[in-house]
């Protein structure tokens, strides 16, 4: 079940909450789903901020809210026991990328069938011509691929200096 309650923020003796919706199962101050105001009691009068857009949509999916967020809903106005706040809407569909040589509407014909077909483009519109293109290895790689001179040279040395010691 979700519920609309507070959260306790602040420090030692000096609390203010935050307004969340969260899971009942969750802890107090444990993981919430969305914070929707806050509340001061600490401030000459208490301060309630509540965002009343999402408190009606929370209420109108079924978050059930404390008896003390209740009456902080009250004092600013919201009824919380208004079920018929602002209904989940339906998904979008999602907007159509521009493709070459489809006409849009034939990409919103499809959008809005929820075709899951992609809407091909004419061979023609497809460029073919690959030859253009150019790709030129990176500084790095080339620094990697070489092998530095000096790298060889000092173990060189001290195979020599060992033959000598011997």
């Amino acid at each position: 079940m979700v519920k609309i309650r507070l959260r306790r923020m602040g420090a030692k003796k000096r609390p203010f909450y935050r307004v969340v919706v969260a899971d009942s199962r969750s802890p107090r101050d444990g993981r919430v789903i969305e914070t929707i105001g806050h509340y001061n009691p600490l401030s000459e009068p208490a301060t309630v901020v509540i965002n009343a857009d999402r408190a009606s949509y929370w209420l109108s999916v079924g978050a059930q809210p404390t008896e003390v967020v209740t009456r902080l809903m009250r004092r600013q106005g919201i009824d919380p026991t208004d079920r018929s706040g602002v209904a989940p809407s339906a998904p979008e569909a999602p907007q159509a990328a521009a493709v070459p040589g489809v006409e849009p509407t034939a990409v919103a014909q499809a959008a809005a069938q929820g075709t899951t077909e992609s809407v091909r483009a004419p061979a023609a519109a497809i460029p073919q011509d690959t030859s253009s293109v150019t790709v030129e290895p990176s500084a790095v790689s080339q620094q990697e691929a070489q092998t530095p001179a000096d790298a060889v040279a000092p173990a060189a040395d001290n195979a020599a200096n060992n033959d000598l010691q011997a």
